[in-house]
Parts: C-alpha cells; sequence; structure tokens
C-alpha cells in the first residue's frame, strides 16, 4: 500500500494539489494514480529532485463521490484539464501520469489538442496494462449490449455486480495474499458498503481497481503527440505493444523491476529520468 499524505482541500471532482510551488519554470502536472486518497509521499520526492524552481503539481484520481451516473474515461481527463487550466489557463502544458493516470494524462493531452493547447512534454510512467482477456470481456460485454439492448451503463453495473460477487465468494476460500482479492481491505477502508456482497452501485463505483480497468478496456490510443517520453518497468512491458504507435524510441527508458518498484526502491531512478527528460524540453 502507497503511504500518502492526507488532503485537507476541500473534495472536488478533480482535486489538485500543491506539491512544490516553484517559482520561474512552467509548472509540471502530475496524475500520481493513487487511488487510496491523499498525495503519495513519492510526489514529493520527485518534486525535490526536479529543483526548487520547478512547480509541480499533483492531480488526484477522479472522485466519483455522489455519481449515479459513471464518467468515462473522457469526462475524468475533462474535470482534470479543467481543474489544471485554472492553475494554469493557457499552454505549452507540462503533464504526465503513472499507471492509471498515465491513460489519462494521454487523453488530456488528445483533448488539450483539440482545444488548440500546446503540449511540450507528456510523461506516461508504466501506463496501465489492459489485457486481452479484459478486452475480450469487455467486447462481449457490448456484444451482448448491442443484443439485447443494454446501454453502457447497465453493462458497467453487470460487469462491477458480477466481478464483486466473484470476489466475495474469493474472500472465503483463499489467503489474502491471492492476487485476486490483494488490497480488498484498502478498498473497505474507502467504503464499507463493498463488505455485502450485492452492495449500492454507487460504492461499487468507488472501487477504482475494478472501474478504471472496464474504461480504459474501451479504449484505443489514437493520438500521435510530438513530445512524449514513456518510462517502463522492466519486469512489467505487458502494455508496451498498446502504444507502440506513438511510442518515440530515443525518448523512452526501461528500469528495472516491477512497476510497483518504480515508486519504492528504483524511485531515485525514476526521478532522475524525470529530470533528464524534463530538462531535455
Amino acid at each position: 500500500m502507497l503511504e500518502t499524505i492526507q488532503p485537507v482541500e476541500k473534495k472536488t471532482a478533480a482535486p489538485t494539489r500543491t506539491i512544490q510551488v516553484g517559482k520561474s519554470k512552467r509548472p509540471f502536472f502530475f496524475l500520481h494514480g493513487a487511488w487510496t486518497g491523499g498525495t503519495p509521499l513519492y510526489c514529493f520526492t520527485l518534486a525535490r529532485t526536479l529543483g526548487r524552481d520547478q512547480p509541480f503539481y499533483g492531480l488526484d484520481p477522479y472522485n466519483v463521490d455522489g455519481l449515479d451516473v459513471p464518467a468515462t474515461l473522457e469526462d475524468m481527463a475533462a474535470a482534470h484539464i479543467q481543474a489544471m487550466r485554472a492553475i494554469q489557463p493557457e499552454g505549452p502544458y507540462q503533464l504526465g501520469g503513472f499507471c492509471s493516470g498515465a491513460f489519462l494524462s494521454y487523453e488530456m493531452a488528445r483533448q488539450l489538442k483539440e482545444q488548440g493547447q500546446e503540449i511540450n512534454f507528456l510523461l506516461l510512467v508504466a501506463p496501465s496494462n489492459i489485457t486481452d482477456s479484459l478486452r475480450r470481456k469487455r467486447n462481449i460485454f457490448n456484444a451482448l449490449g448491442n443484443l439485447f439492448h443494454i446501454n453502457r451503463k447497465q453493462q458497467l453495473s453487470l460487469f462491477l455486480r458480477l466481478r464483486h460477487a466473484l470476489r466475495h465468494i474469493y474472500r472465503k476460500i483463499l489467503p489474502p495474499e491471492d492476487g485476486r482479492i490483494e488490497g480488498f481491505s484498502t478498498l473497505l477502508t474507502l467504503e464499507p458498503r463493498l463488505n455485502m456482497m450485492f452492495p449500492p452501485m454507487e460504492a461499487l463505483y468507488k472501487d477504482f481497481p475494478g472501474l478504471f480497468p472496464w474504461l480504459a478496456a474501451d479504449y484505443k490510443p489514437h493520438f500521435l503527440p510530438e513530445n512524449v517520453t514513456f518510462i517502463w518497468a522492466g519486469d512489467d512491458l505487458g502494455a508496451k505493444p498498446i502504444w507502440g504507435s506513438i511510442e518515440q524510441k530515443e525518448n523512452s527508458a526501461v528500469i528495472p523491476g516491477p512497476y510497483m518498484g518504480l515508486i519504492d526502491e528504483h524511485l531515485h531512478l525514476l526521478a532522475e529520468q524525470l529530470k533528464v527528460s524534463l530538462n531535455r524540453v
């Protein structure tokens, strides 16, 4: 579990945290991907490594509190853009993200480009690996939806309910460290109603590890950024082929170990690589 600093600001759809005020440089906006709440400590290490002159803002995962209709991935990106432009109204922009945040920062860059804004640095750190199995499940749900006239919201509800019911059963028969239920105790601290086999949908929407992959499984990179940098974890390159058409090999780096190691034991390597990449702009 990521160690975090708890937020003090009022919750909004797309909260923004000031990690480092900085001075003369353009701000860097980073979607840290820590769905457990608060700002992860690794963001402060990244900011310090970039130097005190570099403004650094952390963008929290989209807040689903009070939603009765789930947001799309595009909706989430649009909310983050609104929060970012409240700080920096016009480009050029420098932004990036880790894991699910990398996915969203890519979509933010696409929308900003459509709005006529310039992106002079886009950093994608170990983008979430949306597996072929999940994509096939999403395609099956889409096909059944078309056949039986089930809309996207109803498809998502069915997917989340089936996933949660299976996980409820797994919790009875599997050891706590099994990957299919690992981290469930953290979810319960965020939403205790998930302890039920059939919780209300607004509770299931807070299951970010289930909600986000569903949204991303139907998303295909279709925009070619001009200034994109990838940083991969050497043990987790499963998502690399998905991004092959937009990856600029000369701007890519691979750091040894698993993807969580990027923000743990190899954080210093990630921080130095970010500094090199950003200084190259």
